[in-house]
């Protein structure tokens, strides 16, 4: 039902998680001890943004033209 937009939001989601970890291991002196861990406000910001990104691309109505529910144009709608 979610024609692909839950996977796509995941993914984008877990680059980011992958790019926080990937700054607090870098330097080893500063390693926290559990890198992964996001605290639950910056996991929100991170949701909004990702939502915002995918609202302004092209992602979500691909998703709904694979589905076969969503029309490609609005001649298809009118017959032409």
């Amino acid at each position: 039902m979610d024609a692909g937009i839950i996977a796509l939001f995941k993914r984008a989601y877990e680059r980011r998680q992958l790019l926080w970890v990937y700054e607090n291991i870098k330097d080893v002196k500063k390693l926290k001890k559990e890198p992964y861990a996001v605290d639950q406000l910056q996991a929100m910001r991170w949701s909004k943004e990702i939502w915002q990104e995918l609202q302004g691309k092209w992602a979500i109505e691909n998703c709904f033209r694979h589905t076969g529910i969503a029309f490609n144009s609005v001649d298809e709608r009118c017959g032409d």
